[in-house]
């Protein structure tokens, strides 16, 4: 990774439902800055159809040069605090969105589609942002907010962690279960 650019990460299997082409699309409209993002994909190829396709838009939205992908890593969640800001462009089928729930366990705020039960982990405006599914317009804007406010991204940053203790925690789970 580049300490020197804004490292944008999306975890999530080359499948059409996870929305690679629509982070994609949000790459591509980050344009005016676009020196100082690196976007980083990590994913196994499920669909190799699919996956072409996403190799066609690298090309044609002329990231090649601003975009690394990777393969057969399968501790993705592992590599988290490594970026700055995690996106999750899930179109649907996203029913807990875990990946969002490990990003705010790194304290790194998440960037996301409503998609499923997205909207019910990510507290939009505190834990990052939650955009209308397919709305790459506004996720590149909100991941652009991101990048150029980084004491308040360190601030969500934060809150993502306090809510993670406070929300999702095996301690907190187990509680709550046990309650039940």
């Amino acid at each position: 990774l580049d300490s020197q650019k804004i490292n944008i990460l999306m975890i999530g299997n080359f499948l059409e439902n996870k929305g690679q082409h629509k982070f994609l699309e949000a790459a591509k409209q980050l344009e005016k800055n676009k020196e100082i993002y690196h976007f980083t994909i990590i994913g196994n190829i499920y669909d190799e159809n699919y996956f072409r396709k996403c190799e066609n838009l690298i090309k044609e939205f002329e990231l090649s040069q601003r975009i690394s992908i990777y393969h057969n890593i399968y501790n993705a969640s592992d590599f988290i605090n490594l970026f700055d800001i995690l996106v999750v462009p899930s179109m649907y089928d996203e029913s807990f969105g875990l990946i969002s729930v490990e990003a705010m366990e790194n304290r790194r705020p998440v960037v996301a589609f409503a998609c499923g039960g997205v909207p019910e982990v990510i507290i939009d405006g505190r834990d990052g942002f939650v955009v209308p599914v397919g709305d790459t317009k506004l996720m590149a804007e909100k991941i652009e907010w991101l990048a150029m406010h980084p004491d308040e991204r360190k601030i969500m940053g934060e809150y993502c962690r306090k809510d993670y203790v406070e929300r999702f925690s095996v301690e907190t789970m187990t509680k709550r279960y046990l309650e039940l």
